[in-house]
């Protein structure tokens, strides 16, 4: 691929990976495997997470020039911390895999994400969702504007929902950094319909999360040697990320979350049949 084709897809998965809160590296694995077969799969997701760390600072702070900012500080510290250890074990790991059953891993994971996302992400099950949560608000004597104001904000949680955040962010920073594409695929998902998170607080803080996994990812594949001779590979797709991710930043203000919930479910769909059919 030529550097101004990788900067452009760059771009469109900064973009869309921003908007829907995972990063992109689900997009940019499975086209470099297609497009550039003599790349082994370690460099691919060492190649991805580069991306995927451009992507998640460039994002967070276009989010944190918002108002409201719509990141959940003490929830994305905690799933980063969370992250760390599967952060650091899965590039080491990564050369383990066979990497035709990376692929096959990789797709069945994305079919049945998409499978959830468009069961339980459309516009009514959201709504009613929202529905609910409102009229809780209000029979807690909440006048309207601060009701509007709590339904942009993520809600409070206990010490179940904490427990949970935790374990799924293990399990999530060793599984997606093996795969090269972030812990948004899963997180996002996660914050909304586990944890009630309004969509957009839950695409923010999950960007916000990966800025910090994927970076770490990147330092543990630069030791291991995942990213000799595909730096200008690397560089190129980052560069084009980080311009992206402002794009999606703003489009996140103007996008309904069941939108995003299904674009996201497309995009899973459409890259892992492409990996199936290899």
């Amino acid at each position: 691929m030529e550097i101004a084709a990788l900067v452009m897809l760059g771009v469109v998965v900064g973009a869309l990976g921003t908007l829907v809160g995972v990063g992109g590296g689900f997009i940019i694995v499975p086209v470099l495997l297609a497009f550039m077969p003599g790349l082994g799969h370690a460099q691919v997701v060492a190649v991805s997470l580069v991306a995927v760390a451009a992507n998640g600072i460039s994002g967070s702070i276009g989010y944190l020039r918002q108002r409201p900012m719509p990141i959940a500080a003490r929830p994305a510290v905690v799933i980063a911390l969370a992250t760390l250890p599967g952060a650091v074990a899965g590039p080491l790991l990564v050369r383990m895999i066979d990497a035709r059953m990376f692929a096959v891993g990789l797709a069945c994971v994305m079919l049945l994400a998409a499978m959830m996302l468009m069961l339980v992400g459309g516009k009514a099950g959201l709504a009613a969702r929202e529905r609910r949560r409102r009229e809780g608000l209000l029979a807690r004597g909440h006048d309207e504007a601060t009701v509007k104001r709590l339904m942009e904000a993520p809600p409070s949680l206990g010490g179940r929902e904490w427990a949970m955040i935790i374990g799924i962010s293990l399990a999530v920073g060793l599984i997606a950094t093996m795969m090269g594409i972030g812990g948004g695929l899963f997180h996002v998902p996660a914050l909304v319909f586990l944890l009630a998170f309004p969509v957009r607080s839950a695409t923010a803080t999950s960007g916000s999360v990966l800025a910090v996994t994927a970076v770490a990812g990147t330092v543990m594949n630069i030791a291991s040697g995942n990213l000799a001779g595909v730096w200008w590979i690397a560089a190129a797709l980052g560069a084009g990320a980080v311009v992206g991710a402002q794009i999606g930043a703003r489009l996140s203000r103007y996008t309904p979350g069941s939108v995003v919930m299904r674009v996201l479910a497309v995009c899973l769909v459409a890259v892992a049949v492409r990996l199936l059919i290899g």
